[in-house]
């Protein structure tokens, strides 16, 4: 029975809250999701974005390793470390940083798009998780002090209705909190680092501490990916029907 209660001129005194969800609902799926109503396959921008991760990781650790031998071993670094080609300005170390921010780049716009496609099929089989347009679960990264905390929503949004199309228990909060968690702090360290420049020891665990957290983050955003795109596999190939059969 409709909770809605109105006035002497027919005016909308109370609004049926539930209802008027339920009709956004019902708008944005039908705004968001494809008009086939088929679903697409994410498993291509899963795959490379996973690849694009984990070399992400290895440069990461790589560096920790150039980062420890400049600090407590420059005598016995190679000439390239510090120049190449006879300019300061251009080493192995600058190079390793462009290296890692391309890197970082190509993964990102991979999980752009894993995450776009991913989140319009969920809006496509009417999944009640998908609230979030699929364009800003990409577009809130670059809205300051919002991409504090909605993109790890539209993520939870992804994750979670993933999980509950093909009929798994909702879950996986702590490994969300673990990669955006290290995702936001990561940057901490180094900062501090900054600060902290009279200890030669204390730079080097501050920066180690940096590369650690970022690592995490990579590894557990790899792990996110992988759980979503096993389910929105079986979601093409059915759904919670495939799950039971």
């Amino acid at each position: 029975m409709s909770s809605v209660e109105y006035g002497p001129n027919g005016a909308v005194m109370r609004p049926d809250k539930e209802g008027l969800d339920q009709i956004k609902q019902e708008l944005a799926q039908r705004e968001h999701a494809y008009p086939d109503g088929k679903t697409r396959p994410v498993g291509i921008f899963a795959r490379y974005a996973r690849i694009l991760l984990i070399v992400w990781c290895v440069e990461l650790l790589l560096q920790s390793g150039m980062v420890a031998g400049l600090l407590f071993a420059p005598s016995s670094m190679p000439g390239p470390f510090y120049e190449i080609g006879g300019d300061e300005r251009m080493n192995l170390a600058v190079l390793s940083d462009w290296l890692i921010l391309l890197t970082g780049i190509a993964a990102f716009v991979l999980v752009g798009r894993f995450t776009y496609r991913a989140q319009k099929n969920l809006f496509t089989i009417g999944s009640p998780h998908a609230r979030m347009a699929p364009g800003w679960t990409v577009g809130w990264y670059f809205i300051p002090f919002a991409n504090f905390w909605m993109p790890v929503m539209g993520m939870s949004q992804i994750y979670r209705g993933s999980q509950a199309a093909v009929g798994d228990k909702a879950g996986a909060g702590t490994l969300l909190a673990v990669w955006w968690g290290s995702w936001l702090f990561r940057g901490v360290p180094s900062w501090l680092a900054g600060i902290w420049s009279d200890s030669l020891m204390m730079v080097f665990l501050l920066l180690m501490a940096s590369a650690v957290l970022s690592i995490v983050a990579g590894v557990s955003l790899i792990r996110i990916i992988s759980d979503v795109d096993a389910r929105q596999e079986m979601l093409g190939r059915g759904g919670v029907a495939t799950v039971f059969d």
